[in-house]
């Protein structure tokens, strides 16, 4: 059973075979797909339906197919096919973003990742990256205005890191890419020399 990221609209793909487990080739879109979220009632598939050859063919889900989590049963069939059946598991919980403010606005970080300012994975890890970085150099980076082009330096780097690969959220040092720890040594430097004039001031 594959993960799909809750309201993420990935294209699936499968095989159509008839009862001797030969492909069926020819079918376009002609064939029937229908989605159950959590183990509810079976509905029609909506997302768009193509055929790539030899017997296979591809389904793209909409976000309103994948925004329960939880098992995601789908079953396809066509014309001298027999019905294939598919499992899936939506995992992943719906992110409501928090008022800033971050480190990064949206438009840095959409700049940095290369993706839309509205992009849920992005919106999701921006509090988490002024989260890391607080913890790790014992200031709130995100409430200096300006912020300092040190915290925004080390919260592209994570930003990055996160991004791609999920499993490192949190990881200790000795999980960071080369060039994080430095930046976060000379982060918390700064830190305590900021510290230090605001107190003295």
């Amino acid at each position: 059973m594959s993960d799909i990221l809750i309201e993420s609209t990935p294209k699936i793909v499968f095989v159509l075979v008839d009862s001797s487990g030969i492909e069926v080739a020819g079918l376009g879109t002609t064939f029937t797909l229908s989605i159950s979220k959590n183990g509810g009632v079976f509905t029609p598939g909506a997302g768009t339906k193509g055929e790539i050859g030899n017997g296979w063919y591809h389904y793209s889900l909409l976000s309103s197919e994948t925004d329960t989590s939880g098992p995601l049963a789908i079953k396809a069939s066509g014309t001298g096919t027999i019905q294939q059946n598919l499992f899936y598991k939506v995992v992943g919980a719906i992110f409501e973003p928090g008022e800033g403010p971050n480190i990064l606005s949206t438009a840095e970080a959409a700049t940095v990742l290369r993706c839309e300012e509205d992009d849920p994975n992005m919106l999701m890890l921006l509090p988490q990256v002024n989260a890391y970085l607080r913890q790790a150099t014992g200031r709130s980076w995100e409430e200096d205005e300006p912020v300092h082009d040190e915290a925004k330096s080390a919260a592209r780097m994570l930003l990055v890191m996160w991004h791609e690969n999920p499993a490192m959220i949190g990881a200790g040092l000795s999980g960071l890419s080369f060039g994080l720890p430095a930046a976060l040594m000379q982060l918390k430097v700064l830190g305590m020399e900021l510290a230090e004039t605001e107190g003295s001031s």
